[in-house]
């Protein structure tokens, strides 16, 4: 992961602006990580929160929030970020890993 958070970011954020003015009828959102620093964290939840608009503007949004096998701090991770939104949001962990 980059360290510097925001320049990675930033194409994130501007295709999801640019996306939400005409999204899909329903969108998924799926994150699927085996690490994030303390500066992604803020990231992702910006980019959760940039779904979560695009959802209370009526349209079908969910985030699937997936984690490997035994790895009880990327499920919490998922966990903190559900209670923190206002969306269809599901904590999954991988059978594949």
């Amino acid at each position: 992961m980059c360290e510097d958070a925001l320049a990675f970011y930033k194409p994130i954020f501007d295709w999801i602006k640019q996306y939400a003015l005409d999204p899909n009828p329903k969108t998924e959102v799926h994150f699927k990580l085996t690490y994030f620093n303390t500066a992604s964290s803020k990231m992702i939840l910006d980019v959760m929160l940039r779904f979560e608009e695009i959802y209370n503007m009526g349209n079908d949004v969910c985030i699937f929030w997936h984690y490997p096998p035994d790895d009880e701090d990327l499920e919490e991770a998922g966990e903190i970020y559900k209670s923190r939104l206002e969306i269809p949001f599901n904590v999954i962990e991988n059978e594949d890993d």
